[in-house]
């Protein structure tokens, strides 16, 4: 089995498009709190604005953005320092929990932590349309 490479930074998530007051908000914060892992609450104030700035990394490259308009109207959930056995504990615990799906995902990387929110959004909502798709053929 493949082992994951430690991040040197700590686990943070970052949400967005998901109410933090709603039934999904709570259930995800409660099992973050129970996880001691942080969460960060993202608005639409937040598209224009570099991913690893929101995540606390240090940056030192310029954002790379997208002139894409629409950014897509789905939650999503960014990672930053998680091993593969704590982001399955995550889902495993998020499923256990029902605190509802999240079609979105990402993992902070050395490429797209450059990336502004609004791109990284763009970028996974495309792959997401590629892989649903692939999967209708």
């Amino acid at each position: 089995m493949k082992r994951s490479k430690k991040s040197p930074y700590s686990e943070m998530i970052l949400l967005y498009g998901i109410d933090r007051d709603g039934a999904q908000g709570r259930a995800i914060d409660a099992i973050c709190q129970e996880m001691k892992i942080p969460v960060k609450h993202l608005t639409e104030d937040d598209l224009d604005t570099n991913v690893g700035k929101l995540a606390e990394m240090s940056i030192l490259q310029e954002s790379q953005t997208t002139q894409e308009e629409t950014v897509p109207p789905l939650p999503a959930m960014i990672l930053r320092g998680f091993t593969n056995r704590r982001i399955d504990e995550l889902l495993n615990n998020m499923r256990e929990c029902d605190a509802g799906y999240i079609p979105l995902k990402a993992v902070i990387t050395e490429v797209n932590r450059y990336w502004t929110l609004k791109l990284l959004l763009c970028n996974l909502a495309q792959e997401r349309a590629q892989l649903e798709s692939r999967r209708a053929n």
